[in-house]
């Protein structure tokens, strides 16, 4: 917590802020959760509901889906693995007087949990219905570190792509693998965040094993790095009544992807708290524009090699944008973002009840991913601009400062369609003009 928050091990400054995931739901599918550890349970002493119901009253657990399965197994296919990503994502001790080893970055957050491995092994559902329970929730973000062993676009990463364009506000924060060649699916979908494996050190660096590099399609595939080498967090124990505490230790690309995503749900309370400069205040934001604060949260680790290439002070296929670093966003002395100035076309009030209008006036019988499709949405309510070929929209921003960091953000449609050319030109006071992800060797634009 303490490297993204600052790059300083020993010292969380956003705490400090309370930039703590606090208001954050995030969703997550995996091999299930340990309910009556110290991380997720409702009370601290124990009795016959001490794991406590969960709901909107449960300190972590607002919905519990344990159809498939209940409970985290070590005996079952990756046992404990669900356990230790939930714990990544929102473990907060209920003793206060526990040492914090493991807390997550976002543990003022609570889960989504949706438990799909059971004795016979992973059975992911369709993705829509994941994404979709996650969204009744409230859940923009949702974690899943799993995936197939190939390369391909499949149809499980279409529907990835699909969703996220139908429904914006949703981001899916997927791990590549970890046989250090080629990212695989779903990572490889258009609009998901990719996580690459950084290590765990104050220094720079790379876990070798992870996989990075380009898409099947030649698309920069990694978008951020995060921490995952020797990561505590909590320890399943097979046992529904021990009230443990327990962590352990694990290594990769399931483990960098819920560091990523509780990066992000800081990210997310700072946007629904109005901390940046925006004509909105505070609102949901879309998943396009949480990748775009990642991108500009990311720093850049140049030097570094991998078996797929080195890493520069521009996005690559090694590291994306860089490491994840919510100081390059944050005065934590001030708690200023006032040179953060974000716009999110997909702002609007009520983006749930409108979604669930959608899927509701479908009928009932078909995937959400279907009903969304069945009624289409022109963009109506939110903020714009929502562009049509030859058309363009700008902005006149006053600089402060020397540097000038933009990004922009879009979901396109998912394969075989093409992806939208959206420029991005910025015009400067001197009359120069710089064109987006046009970087010199630097990383600064070329003009």
């Amino acid at each position: 917590a303490g490297i993204m928050a600052s790059g300083e091990s020993e010292h969380v400054a956003s705490w400090e802020l309370g930039l703590n995931g606090s208001g954050v739901v995030i969703g997550y599918a995996d091999t299930g959760l340990d309910r009556d550890h110290a991380c997720f349970r409702q009370y601290l002493l124990p009795h016959d509901n001490a794991t406590g119901l969960p709901g909107s009253d449960h300190r972590k657990v607002v919905l519990l889906n344990e159809t498939l399965d209940d409970w985290d197994y070590s005996g079952h296919q990756d046992g404990r693995h669900g356990t230790h990503v939930a714990g990544t994502l929102a473990c907060r001790f209920i003793d206060s007087e526990q040492m914090p080893v493991g807390t997550s970055m976002s543990h003022g957050a609570r889960l989504v949990v949706q438990d799909i491995v059971n004795e016979e092994g992973w059975v992911p559902p369709d993705v829509d219905w994941l994404l979709w329970e996650a969204l009744t929730q409230g859940a923009v973000i949702h974690s899943d570190s799993w995936g197939d062993d190939t390369v391909e676009y499949t149809a499980r990463t279409f529907d990835f792509d699909a969703w996220a364009t139908e429904v914006p506000w949703s981001v899916a924060f997927i791990a590549p693998g970890n046989n250090a060649g080629q990212m695989m699916e779903p990572a490889n979908a258009r609009s998901v965040v990719a996580v690459g494996v950084a290590t765990k050190t104050e220094e720079h660096g790379l876990w070798n094993y992870a996989s990075v590099g380009q898409t099947h399609d030649g698309r920069r595939g990694i978008h951020i790095m995060a921490p995952g080498t020797s990561m505590v967090s909590a320890n399943s124990d097979d046992n529904h009544t021990s009230w443990n505490n327990g962590t352990r230790s694990s290594t990769g690309s399931s483990m960098a992807t819920p560091a990523a995503a509780s990066f992000t749900a800081v990210i997310q309370q700072m946007v629904e708290e109005g901390l940046f400069s925006n004509e909105s205040g505070g609102f949901t934001p879309s998943g396009p524009l949480l990748r775009a604060l990642l991108a500009i949260a990311a720093e850049p680790m140049p030097g570094l090699s991998h078996g797929r290439g080195d890493t520069g002070f521009t996005p690559d296929n090694v590291q994306g944008w860089g490491r994840a670093n919510l100081s390059r966003l944050v005065d934590f002395e001030n708690l200023s973002n006032e040179e953060v100035w974000v716009w999110d076309s997909y702002a609007m009030e009520d983006w749930q009840q409108h979604v669930e209008e959608r899927v509701f006036s479908s009928p009932q019988d078909s995937r959400p991913l279907q009903r969304v499709m069945d009624v289409p949405w022109n963009g109506s309510g939110a903020a714009g601009p929502f562009l049509s070929t030859g058309e363009s929209h700008s902005w006149n921003l006053s600089l402060t400062g020397e540097g000038l960091d933009v990004r922009l953000s879009w979901s396109p449609n998912p394969e075989p369609a093409q992806i939208d050319d959206l420029q991005l030109k910025v015009e400067l006071p001197s009359g120069d003009f710089v064109y987006g992800d046009d970087f010199g060797s630097d990383g600064f634009s070329l003009i």
